[in-house]
């Protein structure tokens, strides 16, 4: 049984992808998996948001309920995806006593405050998304993200699509919260738009429905007194985020925190798409980025624009980081991961 705070449309955000690949590919290969999920749970909550009494009574009962279920439908191996915070050992003490079952903990980001994190903390295996996380778990097994939004046309796109030759369109797709740096993006835009010696570009801004209404409504509040109207398009939900990175040259993953996943999705999702990758020094983006995209210091708005007018204006450079793009997404091939938590499984549950 998969645990996963959230789960459910829109398919765009984080552990919940992780989940839904999970479950997809574990039916195909003959296991029974289930998800559990909080229905209760907050898509608004920020990683530094306090809970009162009543959201950790609540919080609790979900882990719970989490636990009675695997019991009551007989799993052999709960997989919990979790961020590190200081409730994760109690979280694993809980579901692992009263399930019965054992337990692979899955950490696939950070959280505030982590203080006391491994305390309670009982797991049978741990997984970690990304080398940054190693210095929390040094027993670990490090392994990337999953998304059911990877370019299943990776090897053929490689072969045949076109390289852009004058990139001009720049995406952020995600959440609208400080940590994602979405204000340092609109800066650098602006400095963009005054100092690039041919400012043509367009941004799309789609937003996934994750975060903050008031963070969203200071960014378009942003935008306008920055004059940057004509240069972004604001975007809700898309279904299709095939289409969206395809219609694009550049994403941007402007992240100021390392709160939430340092190995997003967004990330490995657009580099199977060939498109170069401009990213703050969060988590394991530095690394993963090494060859298909620029990285600047988290927060800088002024490090972006020259990150992202080099990349524009630059030709050679946008084709080599497209070629790298295709190069690096072969290295996170969802069936190979699958396959390695699969293996885990089977370990766990004594199968053979």
């Amino acid at each position: 049984m998969i645990v996963s705070t959230d789960y459910g449309p829109p398919w765009e955000e984080g552990e919940k992808n992780i989940a839904r690949v999970l479950e997809d590919s574990l039916a195909q290969n003959g296991w029974e998996p289930s998800v559990c999920s909080n229905p209760d749970s907050d898509i608004e909550a920020s990683p530094h948001h306090r809970a009162s009494l009543r959201d950790a009574t609540a919080v609790v009962r979900f882990w719970t309920r989490a636990a009675r279920t695997a019991r009551q439908r007989g799993a052999t191996v709960i997989h919990l995806l979790s961020s590190i915070s200081s409730l994760l050992g109690l979280k694993c003490a809980v579901i692992k006593r009263m399930s019965g079952a054992s337990l692979l903990l899955h950490v696939t980001g950070l959280a505030k405050p982590v203080r006391g994190y491994r305390v309670l903390l009982r797991a049978d295996r741990i997984v970690v998304g990304g080398s940054y996380l190693r210095p929390f778990f040094p027993e670990a097994v490090d392994l990337p993200p999953i998304s059911p939004h990877m370019n299943p046309e990776l090897d053929r796109d490689a072969r045949l699509s076109p390289v852009c030759e004058a990139p001009r369109r720049l995406l952020y797709l995600g959440a609208m919260e400080p940590e994602r740096g979405v204000h340092t993006l609109v800066d650098a835009l602006a400095i963009l738009g005054t100092e690039l010696s041919s400012p043509k570009f367009t941004v799309t801004i789609a937003w996934n429905g994750h975060g903050s209404k008031e963070y969203a409504r200071r960014i378009q509040e942003r935008i306008g007194d920055h004059g940057l109207d004509a240069h972004v398009r604001w975007d809700g939900v898309v279904p299709d985020l095939s289409r969206l990175y395809r219609e694009h040259d550049v994403v941007v993953i402007p992240r100021a925190a390392p709160e939430r996943m340092g190995f997003p999705l967004r990330l490995i999702e657009a580099l199977s798409y060939g498109k170069p990758v401009v990213v703050s020094d969060v988590g394991e983006m530095p690394l993963v980025a090494e060859g298909c995209g620029l990285v600047f210091p988290r927060g800088d708005a002024r490090g972006l624009a020259s990150a992202l007018g080099q990349l524009l204006g630059e030709a050679p450079l946008y084709r080599q980081f497209t070629r790298g793009a295709y190069e690096t997404a072969r290295r996170y091939e969802t069936s190979r991961t699958v396959g390695r938590f699969m293996d885990i499984y089977r370990e766990l549950a004594h199968v053979d």
